[in-house]
């Protein structure tokens, strides 16, 4: 007689032998129909209700097939059906420029690599100017894309808010910049010469792609076909070749190292031109030379995913090439640029034909405000654009240039600056000079209060803007309490002997200015970072 612990054993182990019995009997039975028999187990059923189906190895087989073919019309063709009705598309209807080889695969001739058809740019700027900067790109004649996250600004949302609209300007605020795309060269030359607030115009090489490891980045760099069509060509020598100066920023992303991930893209570039590592230019030796060319590429790598884009400037932008003298913490040209803008200062409206700084300290924001009075394009004085590409054209750029000084309106003296600080007077009379703007400004040397124009005895001009930059008391100010400063400037203002003016300033502490200006209608223009500070741009009328 079997012990206890015996039939225990049994009554464990055969419900386990049953199963494996009845799944043998189950393949056999598929393998030898020819219709494939679906046996339910009963008991388990899935979260939708359906019971879970023991199938054999050749309808798990069908199963994956069937999960790779494609529904075209609502019919299921097989894709290996839809690369013979796409090669046959490519063979009749075929791309100019571009032959199939045998593959059914795009071959790159030398007509395709001439042709750019279309430039995605990308023009930045400081955070919270991007409603100016998009009047400038409208008002050049191209259209913005929208961005794709709204980042809005706390002052624009206020003033959004207050005006209860929200318009397409607004909608960019705090993006970085805005993307647009032109359909030549001169667009972009157009656009280096006359945007006055963007820093950089960044040439997307390509749509985004993922890449999560080192070999993979280098190998999606080295299929990309932008550097055949925009990398100057040349023909085995190593002097033709432009120097490449990549940026790399990484964040959220597997790939975070950013010197490998440069070495990882320029050994990619140079392996889509057809130049091997033996093969590699030597940067020392074209940097030692006058006349080498360099392509700056900026390349961005967040949540694996990889953007590059061409910076066709050799330097930002905001470095007009005039102010070579500057006084104790001089403002941005492009900052200065977008402030008298967002004044309204050459935007035709006729109530403001002169422009005063008090505190003009290098003169920025009186050579600026005169050469938008006069009508002179922002980069007129910089180097020409995509330099060291294909694209480059020295002598479109001059012509741009000479068309542009040929529509210079003559406006007369419009602008009128003052420092207590003479060496401040003497550089800013260089600026102005090197700028073409001299004879359109007058500086001197006083205080506040003997400002030929904010003197009770001496009556100002009419439509005037009083627009300036006075000291944060951080950085160049020795005493910290700045509103007796700030108490000045609002009683020189309310004492004015005009009919018509306004009053912009730049700070840093938007609630101190505030309260000096106590009783006066003022709006915040724009917030921003100057200096790695957060400033606003407030403005304050006297007319309806």
């Amino acid at each position: 007689m079997p012990s206890f612990q015996t039939l225990l054993r049994t009554v464990l182990i055969m419900p386990s032998k049953f199963q494996s019995q009845r799944r043998l009997f189950s393949r056999a039975t598929l393998s030898s129909s020819q219709e494939p028999t679906t046996i339910k187990r009963p008991g388990r059923k899935r979260p939708h209700g359906k019971p879970v189906q023991l199938t054999s190895f050749n309808e798990e087989c069908l199963t994956m097939r069937r999960k790779k073919q494609t529904a075209v019309s609502g019919s299921i063709i097989s894709a290996e059906s839809t690369k013979d009705k796409v090669k046959s598309i490519r063979a009749t209807v075929p791309s100019p420029g571009i032959q199939l080889n045998p593959k059914g695969r795009a071959k790159v001739t030398d007509e395709s690599i001439k042709s750019l058809e279309c430039f995605p740019l990308f023009a930045s700027c400081l955070p919270g100017l991007e409603p100016i900067l998009y009047e400038e790109i409208t008002s050049l004649g191209f259209e913005p894309e929208m961005p794709s996250k709204q980042t809005k600004r706390k002052g624009n949302r206020a003033n959004a808010r207050k005006n209860n609209i929200l318009t397409p300007a607004r909608a960019h605020t705090g993006a970085g910049g805005i993307s647009f795309t032109v359909d030549s060269v001169e667009s972009i030359m157009k656009c280096h010469l006359h945007l006055g607030t963007s820093t950089h115009i960044l040439l997307r090489c390509g749509d985004p792609f993922k890449a999560r490891g080192m070999e993979e980045l280098r190998r999606k760099v080295s299929k990309m076909l932008f550097w055949k069509q925009y990398m100057s060509r040349f023909d085995g020598d190593k002097e033709g070749m432009s120097t490449l100066n990549i940026r790399v920023s990484a964040s959220k992303s597997r790939l975070y190292h950013t010197g490998g991930i440069a070495e990882r893209v320029e050994q990619g570039i140079y392996a889509s031109l057809g130049i091997d590592d033996k093969g590699k230019i030597d940067t020392d030796e074209l940097n030692a030379k006058d006349d080498h060319r360099t392509v700056n590429l900026v390349v961005r790598v967040k949540d694996d995913f990889v953007q590059i884009s061409v910076d066709t400037s050799a330097n930002p932008l905001h470095r007009r090439g005039y102010r070579l003298q500057g006084a104790k913490s001089p403002l941005r040209e492009d900052l200065a640029y977008a402030f008298l803008r967002g004044s309204g200062w050459g935007s035709g409206d006729d109530r403001l034909f002169h422009l005063l700084d008090p505190m003009c300290g290098s003169g920025t924001i009186a050579i600026e405000g005169a050469a938008i009075a006069a009508g002179l394009p922002p980069g007129r004085l910089r180097p020409e654009p995509l330099n060291g590409s294909s694209l480059a054209n020295g002598a479109l750029w001059k012509h741009l240039i000479s068309n542009a000084e040929g529509k210079v309106r003559d406006v007369g003296m419009c602008a009128f600056g003052s420092d207590r600080d003479k060496g401040a007077i003497s550089a800013c009379n260089s600026n102005a000079e090197r700028a073409g703007v001299s004879d359109l400004i007058q500086f001197k040397a006083c205080a506040l209060k003997s400002t030929p124009w904010l003197s009770p005895k001496q009556k100002a001009p009419d439509k005037i803007l009083i627009a300036t930059n006075p000291p944060f008391g951080l950085r160049s100010s020795t005493n910290r309490d700045v509103y007796p400063l700030y108490k000045a400037l609002a009683d020189c203002y309310r004492n004015v002997q005009t009919d018509a003016a306004a009053l912009s300033i730049i700070a840093h502490n938007v609630d101190l200015l505030r309260k000096s200006m106590a009783g006066e209608d003022s709006e915040v223009l724009f917030s921003t970072k100057h200096g790695g500070l957060s400033v606003a741009a407030m403005q304050c009328v006297n007319w309806v």
